[in-house]
């Protein structure tokens, strides 16, 4: 299919530019006829048309016909967007009543996490191990997981421990295979037997739960909402951070508001530990919803970005970095705003070294994501998911991108470098997308649904990727 659009596009391109206009930009042209990749065939439409702009070979009047011809090739674009395949033979959950809210990969094995006490007709609590060759959860390991009786109980994120073969499991519960953990622990990835790492955390509710987690070296950090206390010592910030046997660290962010913020979201990059949340003061500069703290110390760096409340009525939600630079998405209906910078919307990225706000890509400008949730890097992509809205149903409406317009519904897929849409489809029916994860080869959707792109996958589905 994709070499027939590329032939489709060449000839039409060939076909309505001169060759003296054809002669300014053979590298687009090119891109055209050798790349199997559908995401360059994307680009290059955008750099002919950013190039019959500045680069016209005729009268204004033929200029017009010209990038007419190329709005009705990202129309035809549109239409022929690709629905990433679905592994039918994938288990899921069973039941789109509960929800997927983690998702990690170590070796051959994907860790599942969320709100479920059974998996594919196999009892397990909250997380679930399944053999991604095989396609069948693994009954050697189980986790055990319990909680508080009339408090839901959940796993939020899952990641490597620093401890090899080790996995670090955060989310609301009280008991690891029989073993008394609080929010955060450490579980053998070959059985989920709970170890001997403790983060002794005492919270304030029933309901306070972790959400984030990130190790950097041999230290974990980890933030949400409710804490009271860890390894003894008070906190004020439900930010804390602990070695690989538990034991508290001196990294104490602390914040103004009387309990504290609420923190989605966490992210290392040499400069420091990125944190995104709900909050307005961490550690002791103003900081709305985004704040980059000393690893160390957990003083704030000071980056202040002045975010509006205005353009973001929620929080900053999930973040992701590639090594080099730092990807936040945000909820509400409006756009992340910062004092004296363009408006950019629901997605935008940081320079992971220097902490500055990157607007130097204007496909950045005028992104109008609703509710955007979970942001990953996947290779030279990115992909964004939505979360819950009034009605069950997000539609990512990002208007006419450069390159390609269209809605998404589920997840949306952008070139890394150039932040235009691609054509990629993953379409959820009921869009409550709580976690993606992606590897070489898949994207792993988890939330509360029940069709992905038409086939029904409650709240679990693996997709095949496009090159």
């Amino acid at each position: 299919m994709i070499n027939i659009l590329k032939l489709w596009l060449l000839a039409l391109l060939v076909a309505v530019i001169p060759s003296a206009s054809r002669a300014a930009y053979p590298s687009q042209i090119d891109n055209f006829s050798t790349s199997l990749s559908l995401s360059k065939v994307a680009n290059a439409a955008l750099a002919i048309e950013n190039t019959l702009g500045t680069n016209p070979q005729g009268t204004s009047s033929t200029v017009g016909t010209r990038l007419s011809i190329i709005e009705s090739l990202r129309d035809w674009l549109e239409v022929q967007n690709i629905r990433l395949s679905v592994d039918e033979a994938f288990p899921s959950q069973g039941s789109y009543s509960l929800s997927v809210s983690a998702i990690h990969q170590l070796g051959d094995t994907l860790y599942v996490g969320g709100q479920f006490g059974v998996w594919a007709g196999v009892t397990r609590n909250c997380l679930v191990a399944i053999d991604v060759p095989t396609k069948t959860v693994i009954n050697t390991f189980d986790a055990a997981i319990t909680g508080t009786s009339g408090v839901t109980v959940m796993v939020n994120k899952i990641i490597d421990s620093p401890n090899a073969g080790n996995l670090i499991v955060v989310g609301r519960f009280t008991t690891v295979s029989g073993t008394s953990r609080i929010g955060v622990a450490e579980i053998d990835a070959a059985t989920g037997i709970a170890t001997s790492f403790d983060a002794n955390l005492l919270t304030s509710t029933s309901s306070a739960s972790v959400v984030a987690a990130v190790v950097r070296g041999s230290n974990i950090y980890f933030g949400g909402t409710g804490f009271s206390s860890v390894g003894g010592v008070t906190l004020t910030s439900n930010l804390a951070a602990v070695d690989n046997t538990g034991v508290l660290q001196p990294f104490y962010p602390k914040d103004a508001s009387p309990s504290g913020p609420f923190i989605n979201d966490l992210e290392s990059t040499p400069l420091g530990i990125w944190a995104f949340g709900s909050f307005s003061y961490l550690s002791p500069t103003p900081s709305a919803r985004i704040a980059v703290l000393d690893a160390t110390t957990g003083n704030n760096l000071g980056f202040i970005y002045n975010e509006s409340t205005a353009g973001l009525s929620s929080a900053s939600n999930s973040v992701d970095s590639d090594g080099n630079f730092v990807y936040v998405v945000g909820g509400g209906n409006t756009a992340l705003n910062f004092s004296g910078l363009p408006r950019l919307s629901g997605l935008m990225r940081f320079d992971g070294n220097t902490g500055a706000v990157d607007v130097t890509n204007t496909a950045m400008v005028g992104l109008a994501a609703e509710a955007s949730a979970f942001v990953v890097v996947g290779g030279n992509k990115l992909y964004v998911s939505t979360g819950s809205a009034a009605g069950g149903t997000t539609v990512l409406g990002f208007g006419k991108q450069n390159g390609i317009k269209g809605t998404r519904r589920g997840v949306a897929v952008f070139d890394k470098s150039t932040m235009n849409l691609l054509p990629e489809i993953v379409d959820l029916d009921f869009n409550n997308t709580f976690r993606i994860y992606v590897t070489a080869t898949k994207l792993y959707v988890g939330g509360a649904f029940g069709l992905a792109n038409g086939v029904f996958r409650p709240t679990l589905a693996s997709f095949s990727l496009i090159p």
